[in-house]
């Protein structure tokens, strides 16, 4: 729940919900971190992504959006480190775009542009650019 402490509805809103959770063994309060934006998202799938497999496709007809995806995701996001729990190995698992906030997500679209430029010399329009 993001509260916003300078609006009277939203504190008053916050103080009632806690006194719901009443009995409620832990409660827990972080930081608020923005999620990317569903425009932001369907810009990268409806545009990046769907660009980048009809030029794929040319090629290799059999290559989806999800596997563009996935591809890219590994190239470029931060990897998180597991641990196999079975055999100890360290496993580099990239996150995922849900993670992001609209900054790291843009920067993220950025380098899938530049790599689609720079190895399929495709040149992706800006949002302001497309309607999708």
């Amino acid at each position: 729940m993001q509260v916003d402490f300078d609006n009277e509805y939203s504190k008053r809103n916050f103080f009632n919900h806690l006194k719901g959770l009443s009995g409620k063994k832990e409660i827990s309060i972080k930081d608020y971190k923005d999620k990317r934006s569903l425009n932001l998202n369907d810009y990268y799938w409806g545009v990046v992504i769907a660009m980048i497999v009809v030029e794929v496709q040319g090629v290799d007809d059999s290559i989806s959006g999800k596997s563009i995806h996935e591809v890219l995701k590994y190239k470029f996001l931060t990897n998180k480190e597991v641990v196999d729990p079975f055999t100890g190995e360290c496993l580099n698992i990239p996150m995922s775009t849900s993670e992001l906030n609209n900054k790291e997500m843009w920067s993220y679209i950025e380098s899938c542009m530049a790599w689609a430029y720079e190895f399929l010399g495709l040149v992706i329009p800006l949002p302001k650019d497309v309607l999708y």
